[in-house]
């Protein structure tokens, strides 16, 4: 798949103007972390140039930080930061360019205590994703947390219906892309695109063992969703 968004200077502008509302996201996601104190061991899957778990996770302790990505230059500004997490430059970083199928495959059992999975596993289809779900509770340890910020469609709302009301969205208030650029982004769309409705990420979920912890963002387009291992989610609810 040719992906407009392998350079990454597109893709930096979406997110200097908030176009895909990830300022809102973050905020909701790092108020959520606020009284993390154990330190956290992240995979950041299509973690690009680490904007999303760098504003995630600024007031929490990382110790471990991995991220994939197929843009060999998303990555480079990646590592040019000078760390994710409050303690900056505190933790080890390990960034992976390859296919998130491929990487997350060679990932240690139960090596993570959080999975962020942001603008990514969208560009798969139902049966990957479903795979992709399986992988991450996996790896990630019993008391972990994943976030799954993505496009999102409505309850009924079909693929095309989604596509057609996030072109409206891109052609309205997109404003500093240029028209090229606009239309290649939409092609990328078309061809790419693969949003689920909430309720069938509910239920992927479900069947690979977690349970929704909360829903922290949801507008007409995006949205951002908390799951837990069901093991973990239990315990908790029986100590209160």
């Amino acid at each position: 798949m040719n992906n407009i968004f392998d350079e990454w200077s597109l893709y930096s502008r979406i997110l200097l103007h908030d176009y895909m509302r990830h300022q809102a996201i973050s905020a909701k996601v790092a108020n959520s972390l606020a009284e993390q104190v154990a330190p956290l061991r992240v995979l950041d899957l299509g973690c690009g140039d680490g904007w999303m778990a760098y504003e995630c996770l600024k007031a929490s302790p990382v110790s471990l930080y991995v991220g994939i990505d197929t843009s060999a230059d998303a990555l480079a500004r990646l590592q040019s930061r000078p760390g994710i997490g409050s303690e900056l430059g505190g933790g080890q970083m390990d960034l992976v360019c390859e296919d998130v199928r491929t990487a997350l495959s060679r990932q240690p059992d139960a090596a993570f205590n959080m999975v962020l999975a942001s603008y990514c596993l969208h560009h798969f289809s139902q049966a990957e994703k479903q795979a992709l779900v399986q992988e991450i509770r996996r790896v990630l340890e019993p008391a972990g947390v994943f976030l799954w910020i993505d496009e999102v469609r409505h309850p009924g709302q079909t693929r095309q219906g989604y596509c057609q009301a996030l072109e409206q969205d891109i052609r309205q208030h997109w404003k500093t892309l240029s028209l090229q650029e606009i239309e290649e982004t939409l092609e990328h769309i078309r061809s790419s695109d693969f949003p689920e409705e909430e309720s069938w990420m509910h239920a992927a979920t479900q069947t690979c063992g977690f349970l929704a912890l909360g829903l922290l963002f949801r507008d007409n387009l995006y949205g951002c969703c908390a799951f837990v291992p069901a093991a973990a989610e239990s315990l908790d609810r029986s100590q209160k």
